[in-house]
C-alpha cells in the first residue's frame, strides 16, 4: 500500500479568496510547489480533497469546476514540472444548497472522511501512514476520522467556525501538528 499527503485546496494549495471566489483566478500559496515536490521525493502520493459548495449554490457547474481544477494542476506543474498531483476529489454538496440536486447529507463533505476513504480504496492508500493537511477544523476532523496524521496550517480560514455538518462527535479532535505556513510542512513529513 502507498502513503498519501492529502491536501485541502483553498487556503492550503491556493490562496482562499472566500465565497465570492473568481474561478478564473488561481493564486498558488507561496512555495507550495516545493512542498509537493518534497512530499513526492519522500514517497507520498499527492491527493487533493476539497469541498466545493459553489456548485451547490449554482455559482459554478461541475464541468467548469473540473476545468478550473485542470487549470490549477497545469499552473502548479508550470511553476515546477515535478509538482504533480496524483488525484483530486471534490464534494459539490451542501445541506442548504440552492440547487436541490446537491442538497443532500453526503459522506464526502468534510468533516466527514468520505473523500479520503474513497481515495484510499481507489489508489491503494494506507491511511495510517498518510497525512491530511488543512486550514480548517473540518479538514483535521476528516483526517482523524480516516486514521491519518493531521497538520493544521494557520492559513486560509483557520479561525472560522466549524462548517455546517450533521456529523456528531463524541470527543474533541485536535491536530497532530499546527504550523504557521504550508511551507513548514517540509519540516514535518519524511
Amino acid at each position: 500500500m502507498k502513503k498519501a499527503l492529502f491536501f485541502d485546496k483553498d487556503g492550503i494549495l491556493t490562496i482562499d479568496h472566500g465565497i465570492e471566489y473568481n474561478y478564473d483566478r488561481i493564486d498558488l500559496m507561496p512555495d507550495i510547489d516545493g512542498v509537493v515536490v518534497h512530499a513526492r521525493r519522500c514517497g507520498y502520493l499527492i491527493v487533493v480533497v476539497t469541498n466545493q459548495p459553489a456548485v451547490a449554490r449554482g455559482r459554478i457547474t461541475i464541468a467548469d469546476l473540473e476545468i478550473h481544477l485542470d487549470r490549477f494542476r497545469a499552473k502548479l506543474t508550470k511553476q515546477n514540472p515535478s509538482a504533480l498531483v496524483d488525484a483530486i476529489y471534490y464534494c459539490p454538496h451542501h445541506p442548504n444548497a440552492d440547487l436541490s440536486a446537491y442538497r443532500i447529507l453526503c459522506d464526502c463533505r468534510k468533516p466527514k472522511p468520505g473523500m479520503l476513504l474513497r481515495a484510499a480504496a481507489e489508489l491503494d492508500i494506507d491511511l495510517s501512514h498518510s497525512t491530511m493537511i488543512g486550514d480548517r477544523l473540518s479538514d483535521i476532523i476528516a483526517g482523524k476520522l480516516a486514521g491519518c496524521t493531521t497538520i493544521h496550517c494557520l492559513t486560509g480560514r483557520h479561525e472560522e467556525q466549524m462548517i455546517q455538518t450533521d456529523l456528531q462527535l463524541d470527543r474533541e479532535i485536535a491536530p497532530d501538528y499546527t504550523l504557521a505556513s504550508v511551507a513548514q510542512v517540509k519540516g514535518v513529513i519524511e
